[in-house]
């Protein structure tokens, strides 16, 4: 039913050139986001300079980071792969990193990609649609990141062998009988209790970038 792309891979994802100091504005680094991959408009121009522009992308819910699309589902099932990709987010070393130290004293918001940890991250939420009744059904949403690279790739191969060895028409139908379990629940408890019926501890394990 799924088909797992081949995603290019890098082990050390870095921005290390510096860019055109016209960039090197509060309104460019404004939303900064602390949480997730996606990035200001300072952030892609350095992104840019790395080299990095063929990987930065607005497609998968319009957001413009580093994603790569991950799973492709098979036509003419009652599924709908909403979303799925593998994610990177880079610090900041070398020239660019003394570039973002020289004007942190006038802009301390360069703060933000000063302390910018890389790190590595999945997402992957899946719907199923029913024919009878036309009902849409969230099935699991899974978000997973980590600073490790080896570990990365750990939570990367564990995910594929789940997603492409799982009967989900049975896994479905099982689920959707629990549905009094967890229809109830709003936000991120229904998603997590979903979480648990796939086997995983919790549907997000988000890491803070700075």
């Amino acid at each position: 039913m799924f088909t797992v792309l081949d995603v290019e891979l890098e082990k050390n994802p870095s921005c290390t050139q510096t860019i055109n100091s016209k960039h090197l504005s509060k309104e460019g680094a404004k939303y900064f986001d602390k949480d997730g991959f996606e990035l200001t408009p300072l952030e892609q121009a350095y992104y840019v300079a790395a080299g990095y522009q063929n990987h930065l992308g607005t497609g998968t819910l319009y957001h413009t980071c580093w994603q790569s699309p991950w799973f492709t589902l098979n036509e003419g099932t009652n599924y709908i792969l909403d979303h799925s990709m593998i994610l990177h987010r880079c610090n900041f070393q070398d020239d660019a990193l003394i570039q973002l130290y020289k004007y942190s004293k006038k802009l301390p918001q360069l703060n933000y990609l000063i302390q910018c940890k890389k790190k590595w991250g999945l997402d992957f939420s899946l719907d199923f649609i029913d024919n009878k009744t036309h009902q849409i059904y969230e099935v699991v949403h899974i978000e997973q990141d980590t600073f490790n690279f080896e570990h990365f790739l750990q939570l990367k191969n564990k995910f594929e062998t789940f997603v492409t060895s799982t009967d989900w028409d049975h896994a479905v139908t099982k689920l959707i009988s629990h549905k009094d379990k967890w229809l109830p629940l709003e936000g991120m408890q229904r998603n997590d209790w979903k979480a648990k019926f796939f086997g995983y501890s919790q549907s997000e394990t988000t890491l803070k970038t700075i």
